[in-house]
């Protein structure tokens, strides 16, 4: 180990170019990740902008009808919003806070692995906590597209 050996030993090993290739490669997986979630989040929104185009236009006229024309530009504005400025900053926060609970619980695993145990447990609380709530989320987001379409219909 590196700290184990003197400090003459320390400065002529080969520590400084194995650190310049962790921090090499470290920055390489950063941009490539960068890229992929980009790239990723560049298809996302032609499939979802081309799926909705392709469905409002297979609708029948009575749709247009029963739901007012703010509502479906709301609808639509809102989905691309989403897909377009916040999918990318919740991917990738996504993606750091999994490799940091991943890293957690292996060294937590490592050190004591009876609280693993309690770890999952609780993880599968939260989980099933969370697949209770989400179809009232959904509900909420319903009321607020609703609230907001008579704004939109004057704007239209």
């Amino acid at each position: 180990m590196w700290a184990e050996q003197g400090e003459d030993e320390q400065k002529d090993g080969n520590y400084p170019m194995i650190l310049g290739i962790a921090a090499f490669l470290t920055v390489l997986g950063y941009y490539l990740r960068v890229q992929s979630l980009e790239q990723n989040n560049l298809t996302a929104n032609r499939v979802l902008h081309n799926r909705m185009m392709e469905n409002i236009t297979r609708v029948p006229l009575t749709f247009f009808d029963s739901n007012p024309s703010g509502q479906i530009l709301n609808k639509f504005s809102t989905d691309m919003f989403m897909m377009n400025d916040l999918l990318q900053w919740f991917m990738t926060d996504f993606a750091n806070c999994w490799v940091m609970i991943l890293g957690n619980f292996i060294m937590t695993a490592v050190i004591s692995p009876w609280i693993s145990i309690i770890v999952v447990l609780v993880v599968v609380n939260i989980f099933l906590i969370v697949r209770k709530i989400a179809p009232a989320t959904g509900e909420f987001r319903k009321l607020e597209l609703q609230s907001k379409a008579p704004g939109y219909t004057l704007l239209n």
